[in-house]
């Protein structure tokens, strides 16, 4: 059988190794659920016209469509920006799920060696 020392530093390996697989997974589920949220929120602006300025006519037309070209633009600068971070987050997590991998890796060669010492 291995000596103490040599299994205690395994396990404390095995033990490691699991911590991290546990710390990655969550921060991709984390990671993942903001995305998703995000894919669902809505970057539609609403134009709201009050019963005043239906009644004013046609003089504030000009400042109404103004208005709403404005709208537009921050409705487009909003949607890019979304893109961004959509990408982003996409991104992060692809590195993440590569470390994970790496991870489990690891996880799974301490435990093979922790068994071997074990079971020598």
């Amino acid at each position: 059988m291995a000596s103490y020392e040599k299994i205690a530093v395994l396990s404390q390996a095995l033990y490691e190794a699991t911590a991290e697989v546990s710390r990655l997974s969550g921060e991709i589920s984390n990671l993942k659920n903001i995305q998703n949220k995000l894919k669902r929120k809505s970057t539609e602006i609403d134009y709201v016209v009050t019963l005043s300025e239906n009644i004013l006519g046609e003089k504030y037309d000009d400042e109404k469509n103004q208005e709403k070209e404005d709208l537009n633009s921050l409705r487009q600068i909003i949607l890019k920006k979304k893109r961004e971070i959509l990408a982003l987050l996409s991104t992060k997590i692809q590195n993440l799920e590569s470390d994970l991998w790496t991870a489990q890796n690891v996880e799974r060669n301490a435990r093979n060696a922790l068994n071997a010492a074990l079971a020598s």
